[in-house]
């Protein structure tokens, strides 16, 4: 594999990740809709290794990753506006992935009627603010992605569009 495809693989990785947690978002709404009946509670597992696996590892990669690229190569204020409200999205989000780990690690009884409703709670926020954050990157952070690719495949000869010090 050449470097340019192996640079462009944030890209494809990004896509990937969008169309998983897709996927798994749709059967997490599902799962809430039983979320009250005692067999819900065998899924909890591996909804927890989504999280894990998909939700953290997906936004990891973007903030340590994607973000910083397009950062360093288009700092127009649109792009580190779009930038910083996708990550400020991230932590309200995780902070209710954790939450909802800890409780699932801690072992919750099916019976337990207020974990119940705290657990569901939780979830159903997850997946609200999940959907409206995917939906904000498929409509304006894919599109810059794919507009820029360069910067993926090939960063020292893409032209730097830096405008400016980099806000935070």
């Amino acid at each position: 594999m050449d470097k340019g495809a192996r640079r462009a693989d944030p890209l494809a990785r990004l896509l990937r990740n969008h169309e998983n947690v897709s996927e798994y978002v749709e059967n997490l709404e599902k799962i809430l809709t039983f979320f009250y009946d005692a067999g819900a509670w065998e899924n909890l597992k591996p909804i927890e290794a989504f999280f894990k696996r998909d939700v953290i590892a997906h936004f990891a990669f973007e903030e340590q990753t994607v973000f910083p690229a397009l950062r360093a190569r288009i700092a127009t204020p649109d792009v580190l506006k779009l930038l910083d409200e996708l990550t400020a999205e991230h932590v309200p989000i995780l902070v209710m992935v954790r939450e909802f780990i800890r409780i699932v690690s801690d072992g919750p009884s099916a019976e337990d009627k207020e974990l119940r409703r705290k657990l569901y709670g939780i979830a159903r926020e997850i997946i609200d603010r999940l959907h409206d954050h995917a939906s904000k990157e498929d409509e304006r952070l894919l599109p810059l992605i794919r507009e820029n690719l360069a910067i993926f495949t090939n960063p020292a000869d893409s032209t730097q569009r830096r405008l400016g010090p980099r806000s935070r």
